[in-house]
């Protein structure tokens, strides 16, 4: 099944809505709207793919790699919002399902599902 999305879901100029997301299938459309610069993707990746590194070598010392691993994500996920998409990180207003929606970013990517070199709308489309 594929999941394609209005064009109000892909405006990456629309502000985050007062409205809270009930479920993550609501909010993964619009998260993936916040992230249309391929370098915010890369960047978004990158860091996700060094907090799971990074709390797999921490295991054992589970208490004192929390704040270390949050830093590591967002660090480079904010980078890629706030130089190069230029928007406010969702996280500010959706911390939970921000974060539900990096792994997803990252797994999609992996997988081949979300494209990360294309700024076009069709980059959104991805595959169940």
């Amino acid at each position: 099944k594929t999941m394609t999305f209005t064009h109000e879901q892909l405006n990456p100029t629309a502000p985050v809505p007062y409205k809270p997301f009930k479920t993550l299938d609501e909010f993964f459309p619009f998260y993936l709207a916040e992230h249309r610069h391929p370098m915010c993707k890369v960047l978004h990746v990158f860091g996700t793919s060094l907090v799971i590194l990074w709390t797999i070598w921490c295991l054992p010392t589970i208490l004192y790699w929390i704040l270390p691993a949050m830093f590591i994500g967002y660090f480079h996920a904010w980078i890629g919002h706030f130089v190069f998409e230029r928007n406010r990180p969702a996280t500010f207003k959706h911390p939970f399902l921000s974060l539900a929606s990096d792994f997803m970013l990252w797994y999609y990517v992996l997988r081949g599902r979300v494209k990360i070199g294309s700024l076009k709308k069709n980059a959104y489309e991805a595959v169940e």
